[in-house]
C-alpha cells in the first residue's frame, strides 16, 4: 500500500514533468514560426509598451501554470523514512540523572517553572471567570520575558 502510493506519486510527477517539457518545447518552437500575413511588425526589438489586457493575460497564464503543477507532500511514514523527528523525545523513556537533578541550579529552574505554571493557571482562572479581564499587568509582573523563551 505504501509502495503503491509512493510509485503513483512518482508516476504523477514524471507525467507533470513530461507535460511541462512539452509545453516549453512547443512555446519555444512557435517563436520561430512565420508571422501571419498583415500582422503588425514592431521596429523596436525591446519595446516596453504593453496593454493592460496583455499584462493580465500573461499574469493569468503564469498563475495557471503554477497552480497546475502543485508540489507533492511527503508526510507519510515509510519504514524509517519519516518515522518521526529526532528532536521529539518521549518523556517515558527519558533517563533522569538524580545527581544533576539535586543540584541548586536545576532546583532553581524547577521552582521557576512551577511559579510560571501557577501564574498561568491563575490567569487562566481569571479569564475563565471574566472573558474581558485585563491580564496584561499580571503577565508583565509575574512572567519574566527574558527567562521565558
Amino acid at each position: 500500500s505504501a509502495i503503491s502510493t509512493y510509485l503513483s506519486s512518482q508516476v504523477c510527477f514524471i507525467m507533470k514533468v513530461t507535460v511541462a517539457l512539452a509545453l516549453v518545447t512547443l512555446g519555444s518552437a512557435s517563436a520561430f514560426a512565420p508571422a501571419p500575413f498583415g500582422s503588425r511588425q514592431s521596429t523596436t526589438a525591446l519595446s516596453a509598451e504593453q496593454s493592460r489586457s496583455d499584462f493580465l493575460t500573461q499574469s493569468t497564464a503564469a498563475f495557471a501554470t503554477l497552480a497546475a503543477f502543485p508540489s507533492v507532500s511527503n508526510a507519510a511514514k515509510y519504514g524509517s523514512f519519516g518515522a518521526g523527528s529526532p528532536e521529539v523525545l518521549d518523556p517515558k523513556t527519558a533517563i533522569i540523572d538524580e545527581d544533576i537533578l539535586k543540584t541548586e541550579s536545576v532546583q532553581k529552574c524547577i521552582s521557576g517553572i512551577r511559579s510560571y505554571l501557577s501564574a498561568v493557571k491563575s490567569m487562566s482562572a481569571t479569564v475563565a471567570a471574566d472573558s474581558q479581564a485585563d491580564i496584561g499587568p499580571s503577565i508583565r509582573k509575574e512572567l519574566d520575558f527574558v527567562q521565558v523563551r
